[in-house]
């Protein structure tokens, strides 16, 4: 996996690059999170529901909602909007739930 990382004042936003059939593990945190994806295709984890996303589809995580997605065949490329702010302090935390 691939990532680009930009912060703002507000917000944080991450692009991510998926290999074939990659796995971002299932986790939490405390920023609400909007995932677009921008090409292939994900299978992303929302409190333990499946959401098969395509180009232009979206999804919204609220604050420390488990989530975590899988890349399609042909593999995915992501933004998330991260807001507030991400700080490195205060990261994801793989989750057990």
């Amino acid at each position: 996996m691939e990532t680009r990382r930009v912060d703002f004042v507000q917000f944080t936003v991450i692009e991510y690059r998926f290999r074939p059939e990659a796995v971002f593990p299932l986790h939490h945190h405390a920023e609400e999170q909007v995932v677009i994806v921008l090409e292939g295709s994900i299978r992303f984890v929302l409190d333990g529901r499946p959401l098969d996303l395509e180009p232009g589809a979206c999804a919204r995580v609220a604050p420390d909602v488990p989530h975590g997605a899988t890349a399609g065949p042909q593999g995915a490329r992501m933004l998330n909007l991260v807001s507030p702010r991400r700080r490195e302090e205060a990261g994801p935390v793989v989750s057990a739930r």
